[in-house]
Parts: structure tokens; sequence; C-alpha cells
């Protein structure tokens, strides 16, 4: 939810928006539900940042109306991509999005989470070799501390 608030949106992307430039992110994107609100915060501090970024979003399926795509967006194999997820529990639907991207051509250099629940989910991440950044993590007693 803390997307969703204008100045929680704003320092969200700007951590973001750094964190995608140490690893040369050209997009950013994520599943379709959980990343909206990051990917339009994210979509707008690049275009005021002066980055040449791109946004995408990736359904779960294929559309069933249009033209039938998976991912929606500017992606161009050979991209260098930044996945991002409001919370990461399992990891479930940000796996699914990652396979599709790199299904594309393009690489997955970035893992951005709002918050870890610290559920399995990173682990896969780190298993992929794919580097990772939180903002927050949950506790084992459900506290939620920063993690930046």
């Amino acid at each position: 939810m803390l997307s969703t608030y204008p100045e929680g949106a704003d320092l969200i992307s700007r951590a973001f928006n750094i964190a995608m430039d140490f690893v040369g992110a050209d997009a950013f994107g994520g599943s379709t539900v959980e990343a909206h609100p990051i990917v339009g915060a994210l979509a707008l501090r690049s275009h005021m940042d002066r980055k040449r970024r791109v946004g995408f979003f990736v359904r779960l399926e294929r559309g069933e109306h249009g033209v039938g795509k998976q991912i929606e967006g500017n992606l161009i194999p050979g991209m260098k991509v930044a996945a991002c997820d409001d919370t990461i529990s399992t990891g479930e639907s940000l796996f699914a999005a990652i396979d599709a991207v790199e299904a594309t051509g393009c690489e997955v250099v970035l893992v951005m989470a709002i918050l870890d629940r610290r559920q399995g989910g990173v682990a896969e991440v780190k298993r992929r070799g794919i580097p990772f950044f939180k903002l927050w993590e949950s506790t084992p007693d459900g506290k939620i501390t920063i993690a930046v």
C-alpha cells in the first residue's frame, strides 16, 4: 500500500532508481498487480531523472484479447532488466515474471522489493545468481525493520 501514496511512491522510486544505476538496468517491471504502482512511479522518476529506461508488466497468462501478449511494454531482446515486486514471500509470481522476461532474450540483473517477508523467495533469487535489493524486511517475530 505504501507505493500508492504519493510520498511513498516518490521515496520507493528514488531508492529503486539508484539501485538500477548500480547494475545498468535498461528496463524495469514485474507481475501485473504487484508491480503496477511501482512501475508507474519508476516510469515517472526515470523521466524526471532523464534516465532512458522503460517499464513493462508481465501477465501470469497470455492475454486473451488484442495481440495476446504476456509482456506489455517496450522490452527489446538484450536489455538488462530489474524485476520488481511489492513484497517477496515465496516469490511464485516474481519468478514467473522473471522466466517470461528471460524467455524474450533479456537478462534480469536485479530484483527489487519493498518488503522481504523472509519466506524463501530471496533464497531462490540468490540461487539464480541475481542481486537483490530491498527496503524493509520482516523479522522472525513479525516486526518490520529497515534493510537498506
